[in-house]
């Protein structure tokens, strides 16, 4: 199914083990295809950080750009940028938006929690995604 909307861009840690197995789950359930993907370790990710005076050294959170080929873009973190991923991927998914109801302060210590410890329980990647030909186009160098 064909995007009807701008993309939303996720810029991710493509050395982190949990990272990599959230953005192959996105895949599986992005029906509208409304995603596209981005290793922070790659230029193209660090220039988008760095227009967003984000230090690319700071690997504890995704980023999500949402209609990231506009020119009013804005970015998303920690949990914030997890429940707009929960949004765009519909039903069950946007169930979880009900977290909205904590204070931001509060889902963001426990999504550090979790970013602080992934490594160490999920793992690093040391090699690339593999992908078929058509995911290829929704992740930018």
């Amino acid at each position: 199914m064909p995007v009807t909307t701008p993309p939303d861009l996720i810029l991710y840690d493509g050395e982190c083990g949990l990272c990599n197995r959230f953005v192959h789950f996105i895949i599986q359930q992005d029906r509208c295809r409304c995603f596209h993907f981005a290793a922070i370790q790659r230029p193209y990710a660090q220039k988008i950080l760095h227009r967003f005076d984000i230090h690319t050294d700071l690997l504890n959170t995704l980023y999500v750009i949402p209609d990231y080929l506009t020119e009013q873009q804005q970015i998303l973190t920690h949990s914030n940028g997890s429940l707009w991923i929960a949004q765009r991927l519909g039903f069950p998914w946007n169930l979880l938006l009900i977290f909205y109801m904590i204070p931001r302060t509060t889902r963001d210590w426990f999504y550090k929690l979790i970013a602080r410890n992934r490594n160490r329980i999920f793992g690093k990647k040391n090699q690339c995604i593999m992908m078929i030909e058509e995911l290829k186009e929704r992740f930018i160098d």
